[in-house]
């Protein structure tokens, strides 16, 4: 059976905009029509679908499902997203047993509509999981050299990025042996199964703010020769020997060579930003009287507040160069030109040097922090955990 279309060429009239197909009194007065069938499904053919006889094999109930009670709790949430009542009992029987095929055939394609359109929507919102999973990746180094996810590490994930930073343009990767070798041996710090902690979150930023400053020195020339390393490790450590070096700080002979040759050239660095910043020492106290008397001059009292004073005292005119420096202030009218001074005011004089060396080495660290700071303002950093 086919959907029947009426074709009637002729002239209508027209009532209130309403057309009038044929004015009659009885059925047998209608004028005779051409007719056109159209090849297609009809109504019965479609509601036939919901059968079970005819149902397609993919439609089929899986296996061990109770047909009958997913075909109801289908018809449940379809009434339910229709705004429809659900029809139980006799009633709903009833009403379907009378209702009319081409109402039935609309049913059954308004919910393979709604499927469908179930379907795209999550088709849509998969997608859209999918583009921020890999805009996710992509942004947040998904797809970079491995980095660190675990707290210790094996002998082959020694390699492993544990941190990425940027300064002035250009991007740095930070293995998780270059972070632990800027402090220790990676023989020091072994576990016994083999492992290795991994790098704190410390010494990572430590050793990215050292890579920037020995990139700062050396955009400004500077270099430190065997003879710089040597007289460095003199001046601080007492002693050339690299191996002994090497033994009392847990690292490699080699590691620490390049150790002290960083730290040289920081120093170096340092003398340019803030000059005096690296050879500045504090003062030392003067030795108490071995008879405890502390009223008691000598000599050895006035050299060493000399020493102190250095050209705040005019040795010619024999008195102070300024009458309200530090010193004098403190001081007063003390005659060190007779070469002779009491402990007390040897201690006097301590202080005031005490104080005026924290205020020059507060100056100076400041000038140092503000450049580094500076330096450090151009560097984005990211860390692949914080690890202690």
């Amino acid at each position: 059976m086919g959907l029947i279309v009426k074709k009637d060429d002729s002239e209508r009239d027209y009532i209130d905009g309403i057309e009038v197909i044929e004015r009659s009194d009885t059925p047998d007065d209608l004028p005779e029509v051409e007719v056109e069938l159209i090849g297609g499904r009809s109504a019965e053919d479609i509601a036939a679908d919901a059968s079970e006889d005819e149902r397609p094999d993919d439609r089929q109930p899986a296996e061990g499902v109770d047909e009958d009670a997913g075909a109801q709790g289908d018809e449940d949430v379809l009434d339910d997203a229709d705004g429809g009542d659900s029809d139980d009992g006799d009633d709903g029987d009833s009403e379907s047993a009378g209702e009319d095929p081409f109402d039935e055939a609309q049913t059954l394609l308004d919910r393979a509509g709604g499927s469908h359109r179930v379907l795209f929507i999550a088709g849509v919102i998969a997608a859209v999981v999918i583009a921020g999973i890999v805009g996710y990746l992509v942004g947040s180094g998904g797809f970079s050299p491995s980095t660190v996810s675990s707290s210790v590490l094996s002998e082959g994930q020694l390699g492993d990025t544990v941190a990425s930073y940027s300064f002035r343009g250009a991007r740095h990767d930070v293995s998780a042996q270059e972070a632990i070798e800027s402090e220790y041996s990676l023989s020091t710090i072994q576990n016994e199964d083999g492992t290795y902690p991994a790098p704190s979150a410390e010494t990572i930023i430590s050793y990215v703010r050292n890579t920037i400053l020995l990139d700062e020195a050396a955009s400004r020339g500077i270099e430190i020769s065997d003879e710089d390393l040597d007289a460095f490790a003199e001046s601080m450590l007492g002693t050339t020997d690299y191996t002994t070096i090497a033994d009392q700080y847990g690292v490699t002979e080699d590691q620490a060579r390049q150790i002290m040759r960083e730290s040289a050239t920081i120093q170096r660095l340092q003398e340019q930003i803030a000059p005096g910043y690296t050879t500045l020492s504090g003062p030392s106290e003067p030795t108490a009287p071995a008879d405890g008397n502390t009223e008691s001059a000598s000599a050895e009292y006035a050299q060493y507040i000399l020493d102190l004073v250095g050209d705040a005292w005019d040795a010619e005119a024999g008195t102070w160069a300024e009458s309200d420096n530090s010193y004098s202030v403190a001081l007063g009218d003390i005659d060190l030109a007779s070469g002779s001074a009491t402990y007390e005011q040897a201690v006097t004089a301590y202080y005031v040097a005490y104080q005026n060396f924290v205020a020059d080495a507060t100056e100076l660290s400041d000038a140092w922090a503000e450049f580094t700071n500076n330096l450090y303002a151009e560097a984005d950093i990211t860390l692949y955990g914080v690890y202690a």
